[in-house]
């Protein structure tokens, strides 16, 4: 089955943009803008950090089909943003004795671990790098690295699959709509042919050996006329 996609982003030139069926560009937070791109929608999807949820309950009202739900993303979001505040609060401290102490192992363990928690990996692999540096041979911060390894493995994992599956069903809707045009071309050619003979097909009289000459032109012949000679 062929599904259109439509996505709504702020960047003209997107990666997306080349492979959906429609682009609209505009703003996440512009609540005009998202209940515009959701009349073009029989299922609205987002990125949970990306969405006004305000607007999602208000489309749902409006009986616009949301997933995941509006209450379900407000409850995720308030949870993360607790989560990131905490973090930032770590964070923090732990800079304060990195700027006196720039390979203190044991604060670069802490805000790599507040890195991870946060999905910012490459700031995680930096801290980790950093400490194993000052100490290649702690452990904590050994394990905390294999640990980053196998999450970076895990979204990987994950961003191949979804993209083989995107691109596996553009390809299908591709092969499908090859197929269709290859059946329309031949029966477009089917109907020409038979409107070419029945065009084609005609009759003269020869004066001069008082004969009528009827002929058809058949196209599947190498072109040659299949002439009759009729006595009148």
């Amino acid at each position: 089955m062929s599904i259109k996609v439509n996505i709504l982003d702020p960047m003209v030139n997107c990666p997306a943009s080349s492979i959906y069926h429609h682009h609209m560009v505009g703003s996440y937070d512009n609540s005009t803008t998202v209940e515009e791109f959701a009349k073009r929608c029989g299922i609205l999807t987002d990125e949970i950090e990306h969405v006004d949820v305000d607007t999602l309950e208000k489309l749902e009202k409006q009986g616009v089909d949301c997933q995941p739900k509006a209450s379900t993303i407000r409850i995720i979001q308030i949870r993360d943003d607790n989560k990131k505040c905490n973090h930032l609060m770590f964070k923090g401290c732990f800079q304060q004795v990195l700027d006196v102490e720039f390979y203190n192992v044991k604060a670069l363990y802490r805000r790599a671990q507040a890195y991870m928690e946060t999905y910012d990996y490459e700031l995680t692999e930096l801290d980790i790098k950093k400490a194993l540096e000052a100490d290649p041979q702690i452990k904590e911060v050994n394990s905390i690295h294999k640990t980053l390894k196998q999450l970076e493995a895990q979204s990987n994992k994950r961003d191949t699959k979804l993209y083989t599956n995107m691109f596996a069903q553009m390809a299908n809707d591709y092969s499908i709509q090859t197929k269709r045009l290859k059946i329309e071309k031949v029966e477009k050619n089917e109907k020409d042919g038979v409107m070419g003979m029945e065009l084609e097909k005609g009759k003269w009289v020869d004066i001069e050996g008082c004969k009528l000459l009827s002929w058809e032109w058949w196209p599947w012949s190498d072109y040659m006329p299949h002439i009759t000679r009729q006595q009148l």
